[in-house]
């Protein structure tokens, strides 16, 4: 049973015999232990990455819960990137992988991954969280070559899968979706459809410039921003695609969803975009004045199992 509380400090965690040793995978966002302030609150922080503490506790909790039963829920890929399986309450539907935001500098979990893992368990749908490459391992093709390993083995003996991503990891999702740089160049299907929160779409000169260039570099080969612009790669193949953003997005320009909507809309893809009035990037996913996107999502991909 799970000895922390919101009111805990970071320390405690940190110094967990079970889970301490597991926080450059749990606590990812900014993870370096020197950033803390030990002594502050487990609630302090989170709500500093703009979510309640009880995602997170609810997360680490059944984490610790799947260690005690025996089962391995983190599976590492190098000291600071791997996946979170949550475990498999829901077989008879296909898995999410959910990729949290950060511009590729970092993977923001605590705001952008537990609440959309908590959320998709209670919709019905067992979602497993990757933290994919960041920093000064984030430039391509790394994290896609995590997001092809992820999917490997959220695949199991099954052939499909969703994605779910936000901000950067809404660009990883919707590139891997495409047919030359995505899952087809890993020997992979393409995934059954895409939630895409915020995301950032171009590499071309709409893009987030922070993110383009922790990908591709400074002075990025031309082919791969072409080829990394979701934008520009949009067939008939393509994912039906669930994608929202903030109308006034003061990080990234809110073009980019409008660029894939009509980049979606010439291809015949099935897709739902809505542009929510409101100057956020995000808004804490939507509790700031997007109320109700997920629950317009999750109807759109009935629609699409029916």
């Amino acid at each position: 049973m799970l000895d922390l509380k919101a009111s805990d400090p970071v320390g405690k965690l940190l110094s967990h015999p079970v889970l301490g040793p597991l926080c450059p995978y749990l606590l990812r966002q900014r993870f370096d232990p020197s950033y803390f302030d030990h002594e502050a609150s487990i609630g302090e922080f989170a709500l500093l990455c703009g979510q309640p503490a009880s995602y997170f506790l609810s997360a680490l909790e059944t984490v610790l819960s799947l260690i005690e039963k025996g089962k391995k829920p983190v599976i590492p890929f190098s000291e600071d990137t791997g996946l979170i399986d949550f475990g498999r309450k829901h077989p008879d539907k296909p898995p999410f992988i959910v990729m949290a935001g950060g511009g590729y500098r970092d993977v923001s979990s605590l705001s952008e991954g537990y609440p959309f893992v908590d959320w998709l368990d209670k919709a019905g749908y067992d979602a497993l969280l990757l933290v994919y490459s960041s920093g000064s391992k984030a430039r391509y093709p790394m994290p896609f070559d995590d997001l092809a390993r992820a999917v490997k083995l959220a695949l199991g003996g099954g052939s499909s899968y969703y994605l779910a991503g936000c901000s950067a990891g809404g660009h990883l999702a919707g590139a891997f979706a495409t047919e030359e740089f995505g899952a087809p160049h890993y020997g992979l299907p393409l995934p059954r459809a895409l939630f895409l929160c915020f995301p950032v779409v171009t590499m071309g000169e709409k893009t987030h410039p922070g993110t383009r260039e922790k990908l591709l570099g400074k002075n990025p080969d031309p082919a791969l921003v072409r080829g990394l612009s979701i934008e520009k790669n949009v067939g008939p193949l393509f994912p039906p695609t669930y994608l929202w953003n903030f109308d006034g997005d003061p990080v990234v320009d809110p073009i980019n969803s409008r660029m894939l909507d009509e980049a979606l809309s010439k291809a015949h893809v099935r897709h739902v975009y809505h542009p929510f009035h409101g100057s956020h990037h995000g808004g804490s996913l939507g509790r700031d004045g997007a109320e109700g996107w997920f629950e317009e999502a999750v109807s759109f991909l009935k629609e699409i199992e029916d």
